[in-house]
């Protein structure tokens, strides 16, 4: 067996189906819809297509343009678009996969990787906004007792 061989059957042997399926269903809860039937996740993924709207759906406009349709180097292009849109909203550079991996699908494992980890900061951003707005409402709130207790 070549080198090439292990070492795609070590990558594909980490992989977790069961994570991908997760991802995927982050995926589709977060754009309202259902990626196509019979075809596999990472077909869905591999023009980033997918992707791109999916940051477009958690911070609209992080990106301004990216390609429906075109060449391979165009959808290449739309992945590494995702890329650096990700790293932009706050996923850390080191669990972005890198465009090979998802083009040439040589380790779907870490383009999961990546979606997990785009989860994490989004709801990271969640919860801190809901503090932040906690804490207002709660100094609203003693503003307002002080003003009524001082009669201000």
């Amino acid at each position: 067996m070549s080198l090439e061989r292990q070492v795609r059957s070590k990558i594909a042997g980490k992989r977790d189906t069961d994570a991908d399926k997760q991802a995927q269903e982050w995926i589709e809860a977060v754009l309202g819809e259902k990626f196509p039937a019979g075809v596999p996740y990472e077909d869905v993924l591999r023009d980033g297509v997918i992707l791109c709207r999916l940051m477009n759906t958690l911070q609209p406009g992080i990106i301004k343009k990216f390609n429906s349709t075109g060449a391979q180097f165009k959808m290449m292009e739309n992945i590494n678009i995702f890329q650096n849109a990700a790293k932009k909203y706050g996923v850390n550079d080191l669990d972005v996969f890198q465009t090979v991996d998802l083009w040439e699908k040589k380790d779907i494992g870490q383009v999961t990787t990546t979606i997990f980890a785009l989860g994490r900061t989004v709801s990271f951003i969640v919860n801190s906004k809901y503090l932040m707005l906690k804490c207002l409402i709660n100094l609203s709130s003693i503003t307002s007792l002080y003003f009524t207790l001082f009669n201000y």
